[in-house]
This record gives structure tokens, C-alpha cells and sequence, in this order.
């Protein structure tokens, strides 16, 4: 009986033919303790949606008895140890940050992905169907935002499981395969920064972080002093605002500041260079809100200059149903021109944004120029 009590156990725990059903391990061993007999015991979890197989567990406990019916135990012993996690992230840990198609896109060796791997073991055995949350943070400050409010889950990248192909804002719950893995692809946010990806256990709170790079990288800080100033640095959002693709830029627009300070039409002093690219590039959030006006100033081939010379307009706007007439003030045509006319020479191209268009707030336009060389 006693024979048959322990073959019956043994098949429900390991099979027939001794073969573990679900992750393998050792046999329980029996050790001599003061002359008695000792079973030490660690249970095997196999693991559906973070729970044991309970039936595991009362063969388990019918082994135990029968044992114990005919052995004199001292005590049993029952380990359930903690579940290991590990995330990877493959060197280099740095991606682009994600860029809008009208603003320069995705092309050539931007890249914006990145491979992530959970892996959840427990005493070294992969464990299946074993619930885990990714999630993305910003690390602040960094990147040029020194502004501490975090973003909106929802604009930290996208997280895609390459197994169920479901998908996650900055965040994503999903289960290991059968090789205990998670396999993500994760496509980078459009601001630039360092992100903590960190991976946790929906059950035991076990985790794993590492640190990605948002970068748009070589980006050379346009400094020093000449025929301009520098402006549009705020204390609390943006204090390095003032980055360009390459040196050849920088250059390029030294000389047309230069050549603006000496130009007859020019009543208006040093040119003032407003916002250019942050420290890594990416989405210029002005207000430190995460999200623009600012539109391009992404990846160091854009330069908004205050210097303007404006003329009084009336204009008729619809306002709450009603029309109504503004004396606004917008951008001299005339003087504009010229101006585009010395950049455009330099190898910066003006971007028509409605600089001499009236609008009803009143609001004025700085010129905007982009970099069209290397």
C-alpha cells in the first residue's frame, strides 16, 4: 500500500516515466540527520498566470505523509524561493529619439528602436506564462529638459511584444513564453533624455531597471561671443538651448550675423539667436510641457532670430461670431526680404511660418531658418 501511495505521488508529480511536468528539477534527496532520516523538499511551481499548480502541491503533501507513515522524520522542510528576474538591453544602450517625417523623419542610421529581453527563472529554471509590467521614466534632469515634472505615460515610446504583437504606451503588462522570456520591441519618445526601463513582477514585485540613452547625437553647442547675442534661455525649463547639427553651421551663421550688423538696412543691432536644438535634440517642449510649440528645433538645423522690423496693419477677424477690425503688428515684407536674402547666401532658408500674416492675438513671429548644408 505503502508502495502504491508513493507511485501514485510520483506520477502526478513527475510523470510515468520520472519526466518533471513543467520546469525540471532534481529528485528529492534523503539525508541521515542524527541517525534518522531527513527529506528536504524544494517544491517545483510550475506557473499559470503567477500561481502554482496546486495539484503539484498536494502530491507534494501526499508524499510527505506516506513518507513520514513509514520513515521517522524529523521535520520537513517546503522552500518556495523568489522568482528572478532580468532585464537586458543590448550596447549600445542609446537610440534616436523619434522624429516627425516633415522634420528630417527616420531615415538612414536614425534608429529609434530597440530590442528589449525579460528573462524570469526561479532556482535557475524558466518559468512560463509569468505576468511582468515593462514601463518607461524619464531620468531628470537630462537631455536639456531641466524641468522635474515627468511626461504623460502615454508620449514615453511604445512598447510591442514580438510574440502576441499587443502593444503599450510607455507601459506594457504581458507574459513570459516557454522559454521564460518577453521579447520587446520598444520605439524611442520624441523627446530626448534618459529613460529607466524597468520591468516588475505583477506577484512577487521582483524587478529589474537599466537605463536607455534618447539621444540625437554630435550635436555641437553654438557658444562664445561676436556680432550676435544669445537668448531664449529659461531657468527651470531649458537652460541649453543652443545646439546645431555641426561646426560648418555655427560658422555659416557667424558670418551672416556678421553681415547683418553691418548691413545699411539693418537698424536693429547684433542679431539676437533665439532657440536653435536642446542639448540632445529632440522635441523642444518651450513651455516645459512636453509638447510643442515648437514644431522643428529637433536635430540641430533650426534657428529662430528676434531681430524684426514690424509695421502697424488693420485686419478684420471673427471673433465669437462677430467681425471685428485690429490694428496689429506684423513683419515688414520689404526688410524680410532682405534679410532672407543675406541668409539664403549662408546656406539658411527661411521658413514662411505667417511672419506677415495679421492674427487676431496680436502675436508676432520671430524669423525662422533651417540649415540646408551637411
Amino acid at each position: 500500500m505503502k508502495v502504491q501511495v508513493l507511485a501514485a505521488a510520483w506520477e502526478v508529480i513527475w510523470g510515468k516515466k520520472g519526466e518533471i511536468k513543467g520546469p525540471k528539477k532534481a529528485v528529492p534527496g534523503i539525508q541521515s540527520v542524527a541517525g534518522q532520516r531527513k527529506e528536504v523538499v524544494k517544491e517545483t511551481k510550475p506557473v499559470v498566470d503567477g500561481a502554482p499548480r496546486t495539484l503539484q502541491s498536494k502530491a507534494v503533501e501526499a508524499v510527505m505523509k506516506a513518507m513520514s507513515s513509514w520513515c521517522p522524520i524529523n521535520e520537513v522542510v517546503v522552500k518556495n524561493a523568489a522568482p528572478t528576474l532580468t532585464l537586458n538591453i543590448p550596447e549600445p544602450g542609446e537610440v534616436w529619439p523619434t522624429l516627425r517625417e516633415k522634420f528630417e523623419g527616420n531615415a538612414g542610421d536614425r534608429n529609434i528602436k530597440k530590442m528589449i529581453t525579460v528573462s524570469v527563472t526561479r532556482d535557475g529554471i524558466s518559468l512560463s506564462n509569468f505576468a511582468v509590467t515593462i514601463g518607461a521614466k524619464m531620468m531628470l534632469p537630462s537631455g536639456g529638459h531641466d524641468h522635474a515634472n515627468q511626461p504623460p505615460q502615454n508620449l514615453l515610446g511604445e512598447f510591442k511584444d514580438t510574440r502576441t504583437k499587443a502593444t503599450g504606451k510607455g507601459t506594457i503588462t504581458t507574459v513570459t513564453d516557454e522559454d521564460g522570456q518577453i521579447r520587446l520591441d520598444f520605439t524611442a519618445p520624441e523627446f530626448s533624455g534618459n529613460l529607466e526601463i524597468k520591468a516588475t513582477s505583477t506577484t512577487d514585485k521582483v524587478e529589474d531597471k537599466k537605463e536607455l540613452v534618447v539621444k540625437v547625437p554630435n550635436l555641437v553647442e553654438f557658444g562664445g561671443t561676436g556680432e550676435y547675442e544669445l537668448s531664449g534661455a529659461l531657468e527651470g525649463k531649458h537652460m541649453k538651448n543652443h545646439f546645431f547639427c555641426s561646426q560648418k553651421a555655427i560658422d555659416e551663421l557667424v558670418k551672416a550675423a556678421g553681415q547683418f550688423r553691418k548691413a545699411k538696412w539693418n537698424n536693429a543691432g547684433k542679431m539676437r539667436l533665439n532657440d536653435m536644438s536642446l542639448e540632445w535634440g529632440g522635441l523642444f517642449d518651450k513651455d516645459a510641457n512636453w509638447k510643442p510649440p515648437h514644431s522643428s528645433h529637433r536635430v540641430g538645423r533650426s534657428v529662430d532670430i528676434e531681430n524684426i522690423l514690424l509695421k502697424d496693419t488693420t485686419a478684420a477677424f471673427t471673433i465669437k461670431g462677430k467681425e471685428v477690425t485690429k490694428t496689429v503688428r506684423v513683419a515688414n515684407e520689404d526688410w524680410l526680404e532682405k534679410y532672407k536674402k543675406l541668409m539664403t547666401e549662408r546656406n539658411w532658408d527661411f521658413v514662411d511660418e505667417g511672419q506677415t500674416v495679421p492674427n487676431e492675438q496680436g502675436r508676432v513671429l520671430f524669423p525662422h531658418f533651417e540649415w540646408k548644408g551637411n
